[in-house]
Protein backbone atom coordinates (compact mmCIF):
# COMPACT_ATOMS: atom_id res chain seq x y z
CA UNK A 1 0.00 0.00 0.00
CA UNK A 2 1.09 3.72 -0.58
CA UNK A 3 -0.20 6.37 1.68
CA UNK A 4 -0.27 10.14 0.57
CA UNK A 5 -1.73 13.10 2.09
CA UNK A 6 -5.89 12.54 1.79
CA UNK A 7 -6.03 15.11 -1.14
CA UNK A 8 -9.75 17.20 -1.75
CA UNK A 9 -9.21 16.48 -5.96
CA UNK A 10 -7.46 13.08 -7.49
CA UNK A 11 -7.46 14.11 -11.45
CA UNK A 12 -6.54 10.77 -13.59
CA UNK A 13 -4.60 10.34 -16.80
CA UNK A 14 -6.60 8.43 -19.15
CA UNK A 15 -4.35 6.22 -21.65
CA UNK A 16 -1.76 4.11 -19.92
CA UNK A 17 -3.56 5.03 -16.02
CA UNK A 18 -6.77 4.45 -16.38
CA UNK A 19 -7.51 2.61 -19.68
CA UNK A 20 -4.71 0.10 -21.65
CA UNK A 21 -2.53 1.81 -23.89
CA UNK A 22 -3.86 -0.87 -26.72
CA UNK A 23 -7.23 -0.02 -26.17
CA UNK A 24 -6.99 2.32 -29.52
CA UNK A 25 -4.62 -0.13 -32.00
CA UNK A 26 -6.30 -3.16 -30.72
CA UNK A 27 -9.84 -2.50 -30.44
CA UNK A 28 -10.89 0.57 -31.90
CA UNK A 29 -9.35 0.81 -34.62
CA UNK A 30 -10.22 -2.76 -35.69
CA UNK A 31 -13.79 -1.86 -35.12
CA UNK A 32 -13.83 1.48 -37.32
CA UNK A 33 -12.29 -0.52 -39.87
CA UNK A 34 -15.04 -3.06 -39.72
CA UNK A 35 -18.04 -1.18 -38.94
CA UNK A 36 -17.76 1.82 -40.96
CA UNK A 37 -19.80 0.38 -43.64
CA UNK A 38 -22.71 -0.59 -41.65
CA UNK A 39 -22.36 2.45 -39.26
CA UNK A 40 -22.82 4.82 -42.52
CA UNK A 41 -25.54 2.59 -43.95
CA UNK A 42 -27.38 2.73 -40.93
CA UNK A 43 -27.08 6.74 -40.51
CA UNK A 44 -26.81 7.80 -43.62
CA UNK A 45 -29.41 10.17 -43.20
CA UNK A 46 -28.94 11.76 -40.15
CA UNK A 47 -27.24 14.93 -39.98
CA UNK A 48 -23.98 14.23 -38.09
CA UNK A 49 -23.58 11.78 -41.13
CA UNK A 50 -23.99 14.11 -43.74
CA UNK A 51 -21.70 16.26 -42.15
CA UNK A 52 -19.12 13.86 -41.97
CA UNK A 53 -18.91 12.44 -45.01
CA UNK A 54 -19.50 16.23 -46.36
CA UNK A 55 -16.31 17.23 -44.74
CA UNK A 56 -13.75 13.78 -45.30
CA UNK A 57 -14.72 14.04 -48.94
CA UNK A 58 -13.40 17.71 -49.38
CA UNK A 59 -10.46 17.44 -47.72
CA UNK A 60 -9.94 14.62 -49.72
CA UNK A 61 -10.14 16.76 -52.86
CA UNK A 62 -8.42 19.01 -51.41
CA UNK A 63 -5.71 16.60 -50.57
CA UNK A 64 -5.55 15.57 -54.13
CA UNK A 65 -5.73 18.84 -55.39
CA UNK A 66 -2.34 19.24 -53.23
CA UNK A 67 -0.52 16.19 -54.83
CA UNK A 68 -1.99 13.59 -53.22
CA UNK A 69 -1.91 10.86 -55.44
CA UNK A 70 -2.44 7.81 -53.63
CA UNK A 71 -5.43 8.61 -51.76
CA UNK A 72 -8.49 6.99 -53.21
CA UNK A 73 -11.14 9.61 -54.29
CA UNK A 74 -14.19 9.45 -52.96
CA UNK A 75 -17.31 9.53 -55.15
CA UNK A 76 -19.61 12.42 -55.30
CA UNK A 77 -23.42 12.82 -54.46
CA UNK A 78 -24.75 11.28 -57.58
CA UNK A 79 -22.83 7.63 -57.23
CA UNK A 80 -24.58 4.94 -55.96
CA UNK A 81 -24.99 4.78 -52.01
CA UNK A 82 -23.18 1.40 -51.72
CA UNK A 83 -20.80 2.37 -54.35
CA UNK A 84 -20.14 5.77 -52.46
CA UNK A 85 -19.92 3.77 -48.87
CA UNK A 86 -17.39 1.68 -50.21
CA UNK A 87 -15.29 4.42 -51.69
CA UNK A 88 -14.81 5.98 -48.17
CA UNK A 89 -14.33 3.42 -46.71
CA UNK A 90 -11.17 2.35 -48.77
CA UNK A 91 -10.37 5.88 -48.43
CA UNK A 92 -10.40 5.68 -44.42
CA UNK A 93 -8.48 2.66 -43.86
CA UNK A 94 -5.90 4.24 -46.28
CA UNK A 95 -5.88 7.11 -44.29
CA UNK A 96 -5.18 5.04 -41.19
CA UNK A 97 -2.91 2.83 -42.47
CA UNK A 98 -0.78 5.78 -43.44
CA UNK A 99 -1.53 7.09 -39.84
CA UNK A 100 -2.87 10.39 -41.48
CA UNK A 101 -4.67 13.03 -38.77
CA UNK A 102 -7.08 15.39 -39.87
CA UNK A 103 -9.88 16.82 -37.78
CA UNK A 104 -12.29 14.94 -41.02
CA UNK A 105 -10.81 11.92 -40.64
CA UNK A 106 -11.27 12.02 -36.37
CA UNK A 107 -15.26 13.03 -37.16
CA UNK A 108 -15.16 9.90 -38.78
CA UNK A 109 -13.47 7.89 -36.08
CA UNK A 110 -16.33 9.52 -33.69
CA UNK A 111 -19.03 8.80 -35.75
CA UNK A 112 -18.28 4.79 -36.24
CA UNK A 113 -17.03 5.18 -32.02
CA UNK A 114 -20.66 6.33 -30.91
CA UNK A 115 -22.24 4.29 -33.13
CA UNK A 116 -20.83 1.02 -31.73
CA UNK A 117 -21.35 2.56 -28.30
CA UNK A 118 -24.51 3.36 -28.48
CA UNK A 119 -25.82 0.23 -30.31
CA UNK A 120 -23.53 -1.52 -27.60
CA UNK A 121 -21.28 -3.24 -30.20
CA UNK A 122 -18.57 -1.89 -28.74
CA UNK A 123 -17.21 -1.32 -24.70
CA UNK A 124 -14.64 0.98 -23.20
CA UNK A 125 -11.60 -0.22 -21.39
CA UNK A 126 -10.78 0.31 -17.88
CA UNK A 127 -8.78 -1.26 -15.93
CA UNK A 128 -10.91 -3.72 -12.84
CA UNK A 129 -9.41 -1.43 -9.86
CA UNK A 130 -10.91 2.05 -11.67
CA UNK A 131 -14.53 1.74 -10.62
CA UNK A 132 -14.43 0.61 -7.33
CA UNK A 133 -11.75 3.24 -6.30
CA UNK A 134 -13.44 5.92 -7.75
CA UNK A 135 -16.43 4.79 -6.32
CA UNK A 136 -14.30 4.23 -2.76
CA UNK A 137 -12.83 8.04 -3.37
CA UNK A 138 -16.21 9.98 -4.14
CA UNK A 139 -18.90 8.20 -2.18
CA UNK A 140 -16.20 7.45 1.38
CA UNK A 141 -13.91 9.35 0.93
CA UNK A 142 -15.69 12.59 -0.47
CA UNK A 143 -12.65 13.52 -2.95
CA UNK A 144 -13.35 14.78 -5.93
CA UNK A 145 -12.71 12.78 -8.98
CA UNK A 146 -11.80 14.20 -12.62
CA UNK A 147 -10.37 12.87 -15.50
CA UNK A 148 -7.65 14.80 -18.11
CA UNK A 149 -6.48 13.72 -21.21
CA UNK A 150 -5.10 14.12 -24.77
CA UNK A 151 -8.31 13.42 -26.59
CA UNK A 152 -11.56 14.86 -26.90
CA UNK A 153 -13.86 15.12 -23.71
CA UNK A 154 -16.75 13.70 -25.67
CA UNK A 155 -13.83 10.40 -26.41
CA UNK A 156 -14.08 10.34 -22.60
CA UNK A 157 -17.49 10.25 -21.64
CA UNK A 158 -17.82 7.79 -24.37
CA UNK A 159 -14.99 5.62 -22.77
CA UNK A 160 -16.09 6.19 -19.44
CA UNK A 161 -20.23 6.27 -19.86
CA UNK A 162 -20.36 2.63 -22.13
CA UNK A 163 -17.53 0.92 -20.19
CA UNK A 164 -16.51 -2.60 -19.51
CA UNK A 165 -17.25 -1.96 -16.04
CA UNK A 166 -20.48 -0.32 -16.85
CA UNK A 167 -21.62 3.87 -16.23
CA UNK A 168 -18.58 5.71 -14.78
CA UNK A 169 -19.43 8.82 -15.93
CA UNK A 170 -21.74 9.82 -12.25
CA UNK A 171 -18.35 8.95 -10.36
CA UNK A 172 -16.35 11.60 -12.46
CA UNK A 173 -17.04 14.96 -11.61
CA UNK A 174 -15.41 16.84 -14.74
CA UNK A 175 -13.38 15.79 -18.15
CA UNK A 176 -10.48 17.99 -19.16
CA UNK A 177 -8.28 17.83 -22.06
CA UNK A 178 -5.41 19.76 -23.91
CA UNK A 179 -8.49 22.15 -25.66
CA UNK A 180 -9.86 23.09 -22.62
CA UNK A 181 -6.64 23.17 -20.35
CA UNK A 182 -3.83 22.33 -22.30
CA UNK A 183 -0.76 19.87 -22.52
CA UNK A 184 -0.56 17.33 -19.62
CA UNK A 185 3.36 18.46 -19.40
CA UNK A 186 2.36 21.69 -18.95
CA UNK A 187 2.63 23.15 -15.27
CA UNK A 188 0.55 26.01 -16.56
CA UNK A 189 -2.19 23.36 -17.19
CA UNK A 190 -2.87 22.10 -13.73
CA UNK A 191 -2.88 25.63 -12.45
CA UNK A 192 -5.87 26.12 -14.81
CA UNK A 193 -7.82 23.25 -13.89
CA UNK A 194 -6.75 24.40 -10.18
CA UNK A 195 -8.64 27.95 -11.38
CA UNK A 196 -11.50 25.92 -12.63
CA UNK A 197 -12.50 23.76 -10.08
CA UNK A 198 -11.35 26.77 -7.12
CA UNK A 199 -8.60 24.22 -5.33
CA UNK A 200 -5.04 24.92 -4.47
CA UNK A 201 -3.01 22.67 -6.36
CA UNK A 202 -1.49 21.52 -3.27
CA UNK A 203 -5.00 19.58 -2.34
CA UNK A 204 -4.92 17.93 -5.53
CA UNK A 205 -3.39 14.15 -6.72
CA UNK A 206 -2.74 13.52 -10.62
CA UNK A 207 -2.39 10.08 -11.36
CA UNK A 208 -0.30 9.09 -14.68
CA UNK A 209 1.55 6.31 -15.78
CA UNK A 210 3.62 9.07 -17.72
CA UNK A 211 7.04 10.52 -15.69
CA UNK A 212 6.72 13.70 -17.93
CA UNK A 213 3.41 14.92 -16.61
CA UNK A 214 4.01 13.96 -13.25
CA UNK A 215 7.14 16.38 -13.12
CA UNK A 216 5.09 18.87 -14.91
CA UNK A 217 2.05 17.99 -12.34
CA UNK A 218 4.81 18.12 -9.23
CA UNK A 219 6.13 21.68 -10.60
CA UNK A 220 2.59 23.18 -10.22
CA UNK A 221 2.46 21.87 -6.72
CA UNK A 222 0.02 18.93 -7.39
CA UNK A 223 1.02 15.79 -5.78
CA UNK A 224 2.42 13.38 -8.43
CA UNK A 225 1.71 9.66 -8.39
CA UNK A 226 3.12 7.18 -10.62
CA UNK A 227 0.60 4.28 -12.14
CA UNK A 228 2.32 1.09 -13.22
CA UNK A 229 0.38 -0.81 -15.83
CA UNK A 230 1.80 -3.55 -18.15
CA UNK A 231 3.36 -1.26 -20.27
CA UNK A 232 5.75 0.21 -18.12
CA UNK A 233 6.52 -2.19 -16.03
CA UNK A 234 10.27 -1.86 -16.51
CA UNK A 235 10.19 1.25 -14.50
CA UNK A 236 10.19 -1.84 -11.49
CA UNK A 237 13.63 -2.73 -13.14
CA UNK A 238 15.62 -2.45 -9.44
CA UNK A 239 18.21 -0.18 -11.96
CA UNK A 240 15.29 2.27 -12.25
CA UNK A 241 13.46 1.97 -9.66
CA UNK A 242 15.72 3.14 -7.10
CA UNK A 243 16.00 6.69 -9.16
CA UNK A 244 12.28 7.01 -9.73
CA UNK A 245 10.71 10.33 -8.09
CA UNK A 246 7.55 9.62 -7.51
CA UNK A 247 5.51 7.44 -5.47
CA UNK A 248 4.16 4.39 -7.52
CA UNK A 249 0.74 1.88 -7.27
CA UNK A 250 0.52 -1.03 -9.79
CA UNK A 251 -3.42 -0.64 -9.28
CA UNK A 252 -5.78 1.95 -7.61
CA UNK A 253 -6.30 -0.15 -4.57
CA UNK A 254 -3.25 0.59 -3.81
CA UNK A 255 -3.52 3.70 -2.56
CA UNK A 256 -4.20 4.92 0.83
CA UNK A 257 -4.82 8.44 2.84
CA UNK A 258 -3.77 9.85 6.00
Amino acid sequence: MVRIRKPSVIICDVEGTTTSVRFWHEVIAPFIRENLASCLHDTWHQPETIDVVSGIRFKTAEDIRNGDTEIPPILDENSPRKDMIDSIVKNVCYQMQQRKQSNELKAVHLLVWLYGYQNELLKGHVYPDVQPAFQQWKHNQGIRVFTFATGDTIVQKMLFGCSLMGNLIPLIEDFFNYDSVGKKTDPESYRIISKRIQIQCNSMAFLSDNLAELKACQTAGVQPILVIRSHNRDLLDPSIQQALPYKYIRSFEELEFY
